[in-house]
């Protein structure tokens, strides 16, 4: 796998755990489109 990509998945991880605590009023549109993958 790419740096880049591992990275991304690091970054993304670790908003899911933050939103998880306290749900972010803008969240990016990558969380609202894995967001809208899982309901």
């Amino acid at each position: 796998m790419r740096p880049e990509i591992e990275q991304l998945r690091t970054v993304y991880q670790q908003q899911r755990a933050a939103s998880r605590q306290v749900q972010p009023q803008q969240p990016s549109s990558m969380l609202q489109c894995f967001h809208r993958e899982r309901i």
